[in-house]
């Protein structure tokens, strides 16, 4: 079975780097050259040594690690996995950025059936065409939630890809089995909903988990946090189903994809309380789940679009052309992802904009022109208009 990993590079020198690990196939979508060793550089924003950590993750050979000495196992959830290490970025949050796209393509190319990404942002048409050519091609993708400190910053929500219908959404959950949620902490932090996004998500364990060390070889510390280090454990079970489950001959690509969600779902932990909300499908059980036969009776997940619904109302916005009109829904969605005084409002920014009342509607108005972040041509068709 073979994954894609998108995420900072890796370090070959760690003890934990895969048995399968493809050199052959790496790439560097952000250096744009054929080696996704982890720079390594520290500075504002960057991620040194996190692609190394949830590689290990995925997929990390049998170790013995300093400092844990009863500890003498493979430390990946998938360590017989063919592992495709695809570089695209020194950074966990993306702004905008095509490398995430060509990342995604560059797995599905490379012939992988289960993609994991730590990574997101706002999103972007160009993420939303990747990951629809991926479903269509039968690669499941699992990505972050994302994770947010004090209450919310910079976002609550999941971010993309994750938010998209056809991505799986990985959340965190506590050793307790209590959401990676608490109020009033500095501390990271999961994201979480809206509420329409959840029955497409699922959660796994963080914080507190084993974590590769970039420039230490047998260095594992129990560090790993956030929902970066829940992510690969659903993508290496679904590389695990897929291994013990054989796909039917006779069926439609994506029909792969729908399979290995409904059984991780239907076999997820559903006792925590409040599941829902925090954990979409419920808690990972990766042993549950190879018992779930292969289904191919699932429905087909809606193609994954950028938009905003709201634009539609405004005066003068269907005068526009349709090149134009899309220019502005995607910023008006990564202006609304990032506003907290939208969010409130409109949770969801697939929501009727007819289910608003005036009132919010002209509130979200003022907010998309006053944002801080707004290109002038975005601020100066808002000024012009009403809702």
């Amino acid at each position: 079975m073979r994954v894609g990993i998108l995420d900072t590079g890796f370090d070959p020198d760690h003890s934990t780097v895969p048995l399968q690990l493809l050199l052959e196939l790496q790439r560097d979508f952000f250096d744009d050259d054929v080696d996704a060793t982890d720079s390594g550089v520290a500075g504002f924003g960057n991620n040194p040594g996190h692609g190394t950590a949830t590689l290990a993750l995925l997929a990390g050979r049998r170790i013995r690690p300093q400092g844990v000495p009863a500890f003498d196992d493979s430390l990946g959830g998938a360590p017989h996995a063919e592992v495709v290490p695809i570089r695209i970025a020194n950074s966990v949050v993306h702004f905008f950025s095509s490398s995430m796209a060509e990342g995604i393509e560059y797995a599905v190319a490379s012939g992988a059936w289960v993609i994991s990404i730590s990574m997101g942002g706002t999103p972007t048409r160009r993420w939303a065409h990747a990951v629809n050519a991926a479903y269509e091609a039968g690669v499941a993708i699992f990505a972050a939630a994302g994770n947010n400190i004090r209450d919310g910053f910079p976002t609550r929500e999941i971010v993309w890809p994750a938010r998209f219908e056809r991505v799986t959404a990985v959340c965190g959950a506590t050793a307790d089995k209590s959401p990676y949620f608490k109020r009033g902490l500095d501390a990271l932090q999961g994201n979480f909903g809206p509420a329409g996004k959840m029955h497409t998500a699922i959660a796994a364990y963080t914080p507190n988990v084993p974590w590769a060390e970039i420039g230490c070889s047998d260095v594992v510390s129990p560090r790993g946090g956030g929902t970066s280090a829940a992510t690969p454990q659903a993508a290496a079970a679904a590389a695990l189903w897929f291994q013990h489950q054989p796909s039917p001959t006779n069926m439609e690509p994506w029909q792969r994809v729908e399979a290995v969600r409904h059984a991780l779902f239907t076999s997820a932990d559903k006792t925590p309380p409040d599941r829902f909300r925090f954990f979409g499908q419920g808690l990972l059980r990766a042993r549950g789940a190879l018992d779930v036969p292969f289904d191919t009776s699932r429905p087909k997940a809606c193609k994954d679009h950028v938009w905003f619904p709201l634009l539609n109302l405004l005066t003068g916005f269907d005068q526009l052309s349709a090149a134009r009109r899309r220019m502005l829904e995607v910023e008006a969605a990564q202006l609304a992802m990032s506003s907290p005084e939208i969010t409130e409002i409109l949770p969801d920014l697939d929501e009727s904009p007819e289910q608003l009342s005036v009132a919010d509607r002209r509130k979200i108005v003022e907010a998309l022109r006053g944002h801080r972040s707004a290109s002038n041509t975005f601020r100066q068709f808002m000024v012009r208009t009403r809702p």
